[in-house]
């Protein structure tokens, strides 16, 4: 993935935040790559190893994000299948494509499954989580407030 000063990112440790490009910084004799990442929850900078910045993903633009609210209109599942006995693990596995519209898949067939109440509790969970991370990533990048954000993902 190629990023470029200023781009919006997020990732595990970080829900939302801007890419501030990368610095050598020398550490016990060696010099060493570490990828900058303003993260706006904490108002503060991380100094990112390499293998934690793979998890950092570019957030999507206003109109992906707009495109990708459609799919929380669908009336029916996405694509809810079981791996290795569990939807959680196919749910998870999905999730760890890092996509937004992954992202938004997952939460509509979750949401779905909470309404008609066939969701187990780490699915709840997980449901909640990715809610969280959502609500997070759309009031950023659409530029407004949580609760405003809260009221477009709604299923």
């Amino acid at each position: 993935m190629q990023l470029k000063i200023g781009d919006l990112v997020s990732g595990n440790q970080i829900s939302t935040g801007r890419y501030l490009g990368e610095e050598k910084v020398q550490c016990e004799g060696q010099n060493s790559i570490f990828f900058k990442v303003y993260d706006s929850s904490q108002k503060i900078v991380h100094y990112l190893p390499e293998e934690q910045f793979k998890n950092i993903r570019k957030l999507p633009t206003k109109e992906t994000v707009k495109r990708n609210m459609e799919i929380l209109t669908q009336d029916s599942l996405i694509e809810v299948k079981e791996e290795e006995g569990s939807r959680y693990i196919f749910f998870t596995n999905k999730l760890k494509k890092g996509t937004f519209k992954g992202l938004i898949e997952v939460y509509h067939d979750l949401s779905l499954l909470k309404k008609e109440n066939q969701i187990s509790a780490s699915e709840r969970r997980l449901w909640k989580s990715i809610k969280d991370k959502i609500v997070k990533e759309v009031s950023y990048v659409m530029e407004t407030d949580e609760d405003a954000a809260s009221k477009l993902i709604r299923v």
